[in-house]
C-alpha cells in the first residue's frame, strides 16, 4: 500500500500542480516578498526569534487561507465536483477560524512533543494527519476532528510515517544541501530564501495529497 500510495499522489501533484499553484502562490508570493523585505530592512542580526514574530503571526493567519483550499480541491477531483478558485477561497474564508485553531493546537501539541526528545513530536504530528480532513470534509469541531484523526491514523501510522519520510528527503534534501553554502543576511540569500519559499509552499502539498490518499483508504476500509 505505501508504494502504490506514494506513486498515486505523485501522480496527482504532476497532473494537478498547475492549479495547486494556482491556489497557493497568489497568497504566499506577496506575504514571501513583504516577509523579506521587512527582514532586510527592519531587523537585525541581533533581534533573534523577535525579528520572526511578526512575519511568524502573518503567516500562520494566511495558512489557513490557502491549505483548506487545497483540501477542498483534493477531495472535489475525487468526487467529481468542480470549484473555481474563486469558490475554493469562500470555502477557506468559511473553514478560516477553526482551521486557525486546529493549526494551533496541532503546532503547539508538536512542538511539544519535539521538545520531548523529538520522537513524541513526529508521532504527533503523524496521528493528526486526518484532522485537517475531518473538520473541513466532515464538519467536525477542532478537538473532534483532532480526536478522530487519533483514532483514525492508529492503523496507518507506519504507512504515513513511512511516506512523509520519503517526501521529505526528496524535497528538503537539495534545499539543505544549498543552505550550507549561503551568506547569511545578504541580499542574495534573502532573495534565494523567498524564491525556495515560495516554491515549497507548492511543493508542500505533496504531503497533504499523500495523507489524503491515505485517508480514503482508511474510510474504504470502513465501509
Amino acid at each position: 500500500m505505501f508504494k502504490s500510495a506514494l506513486m498515486d499522489s505523485w501522480s496527482f501533484f504532476k497532473n494537478h500542480i498547475i492549479i495547486l499553484s494556482l491556489i497557493v502562490l497568489p497568497v504566499v508570493i506577496p506575504f514571501e516578498i513583504a516577509s523579506a523585505l521587512y527582514q532586510y530592512h527592519f531587523t537585525s542580526v541581533d533581534k533573534g526569534l523577535a525579528s520572526e514574530l511578526l512575519p511568524m503571526s502573518i503567516s500562520i493567519l494566511l495558512y489557513p487561507i490557502y491549505s483548506v483550499a487545497v483540501v477542498v480541491y483534493i477531495s472535489s477531483v475525487i468526487s467529481g465536483n468542480k470549484f473555481t478558485l474563486k469558490e475554493l477561497y469562500s470555502i477557506s474564508l468559511k473553514y478560516w477560524g477553526s482551521y486557525l485553531v486546529i493549526t494551533i493546537f496541532i503546532g503547539l501539541i508538536v512542538f511539544g512533543g519535539l521538545m520531548l526528545f523529538i520522537i513524541p513530536g513526529i508521532i504527533f504530528l503523524v496521528r493528526y494527519s486526518f484532522a485537517e480532513f475531518e473538520l473541513i470534509l466532515n464538519n467536525l469541531k477542532p478537538l473532534d476532528a483532532m480526536s478522530t484523526s487519533w483514532l483514525s491514523t492508529k492503523n496507518y501510522f507506519i504507512t504515513l510515517i513511512s511516506g512523509y519520510a520519503v517526501i521529505a528527503i526528496c524535497l528538503y534534501g537539495p534545499s539543505m544541501a544549498l543552505a550550507l553554502n549561503q551568506e547569511e543576511y545578504s541580499v542574495k540569500t534573502y532573495t534565494i530564501n523567498t524564491i525556495t519559499n515560495i516554491i515549497y509552499a507548492v511543493l508542500n502539498t505533496f504531503f497533504t495529497i499523500y495523507a489524503y490518499r491515505i485517508y480514503e483508504y482508511s474510510k474504504q476500509n470502513k465501509t
